[in-house]
């Protein structure tokens, strides 16, 4: 952890451990930070190992049709809830649920959710996101689920824990101070922006979920590890690890730079756009790299030769060219000291055809040095 105006600022790797450690004590945590850095997909991950770990199913209720819904609460101790409630977009009732004025005292017909998680038997974790964006009212109405784990007159079971998430003072997110009762309930952490470049903690989340590889490569970078995150005041559209995930669906089977910069412009902002573009057509030198490894050598920026190296991934993923081809560029690069540039490839090239990739590297005893350098990376 390094200081911030909270005093604690992790990063995402370590907000993992945090996220365990608060859920195994049974305290509320708060976490802060920018917007789109991955605060909701972080707590929601967390959840999803929590189930795995008590052989629950894993359900995303707010994701759920009505009938399904009705099922999980009928059968709570087989599942394990995750109900994101966006505290900005709610009224206190919807908190609470609705009275019923029949009879000589009145009851309150709480959400499905609370009844869900009401039960003894339930298992769940009830994200309060945007938590100081919402009107004061529904802070109020928050005040019972984090101070006393309950939704009016229906208590949480044991194994419910209560998370929230917010932005921080200066984001333009036109954030309410929290009422000190309620910050002192909550553990505070601030989550810290994602780093590109080789060795970032967006490239090697991005690898692990998926996402284009045009779009890794260029975080991976020189020239893109700036552009993981670029909030500017009075920017409309701006960079966020959440706005490049987006691109990575627009630019899905989209193959022309100058259709692509068009198409990621309105998500992540001109700039980073024409970066973006630019870097996908330095990878026009990848026809002489295939017929020629050792050409990767001669190109003319490092940046050039990381969007080889990845192009080169992707064309052996499809099958247009041998991992052989791969691993000589590879070779070279490491030859010439740029062993960091070849194993984000290979990283890519494992990712897109693994069994295949382990099945090789392990045969070819011949790239002795490389494998020396590179096994621990991908194996």
């Amino acid at each position: 952890m390094v200081e911030s105006e909270l005093g604690r600022s992790v990063d995402h790797a370590t907000l993992r451990t945090v996220l365990d450690g608060y859920r195994d004590a049974d305290v509320p945590l708060l976490i802060r930070g920018a917007t789109g850095i991955g605060k909701s997909r972080m707590v929601k991950q967390d959840a999803e190992r929590y189930a795995t770990a008590r052989n629950r199913t894993f359900v995303a209720w707010n994701e759920l049709p009505r009938e399904e819904k009705r099922a999980v609460a009928d059968a709570p101790g087989e599942y394990h809830a995750f109900v994101d409630v966006r505290l900005a977009q709610v009224d206190p009732t919807d908190l609470r649920g609705l009275p019923d004025l029949d009879g000589s005292a009145t009851t309150w017909h709480p959400p499905l959710w609370v009844e869900a998680l009401s039960s003894s038997a339930a298992s769940g974790t009830v994200f309060l996101d945007e938590l100081n964006l919402a009107p004061r009212a529904v802070q109020n109405a928050a005040y019972q689920v984090v101070l006393d784990r309950q939704v009016g007159e229906h208590a949480l079971g044991e194994d419910v824990w209560v998370v929230a998430a917010g932005n921080r003072q200066g984001d333009e997110a036109n954030v309410r101070r929290l009422p000190a009762p309620l910050r002192d309930r909550f553990g505070q952490v601030e989550l810290r922006e994602p780093t590109g470049g080789r060795d970032g903690t967006w490239t090697e989340w991005a690898l692990e979920n998926g996402l284009d590889s045009r779009v890794i490569s260029f975080i991976g970078s020189p020239v893109g590890a700036g552009h993981v995150h670029g909030f500017e005041r009075g920017k409309e559209a701006f960079a966020t690890p959440r706005s490049w995930e987006r691109v990575s669906d627009l630019i899905d089977g989209v193959g022309d730079p100058d259709r692509i910069e068009r198409l990621a412009a309105p998500v992540v902002g001109s700039g980073p756009a024409v970066e973006f573009a630019g870097f996908l057509r330095s990878r026009d030198s990848l026809d002489a790299v295939v017929e020629r490894p050792a050409a990767i050598r001669s190109l003319e920026s490092r940046s050039a030769r990381i969007a080889t190296m990845t192009g080169l991934a992707e064309a052996y993923a499809r099958e247009d060219v041998p991992l052989d081809t791969v691993t000589r560029a590879a070779s070279h690069l490491d030859e010439g000291g740029e062993t960091e540039v070849g194993i984000l490839g290979l990283k890519q090239a494992k990712r897109l055809r693994e069994d295949h990739f382990r099945e090789y590297v392990i045969d070819a005893a011949r790239y002795d040095q490389l494998a020396e350098d590179i096994v621990n990376y991908l194996l």
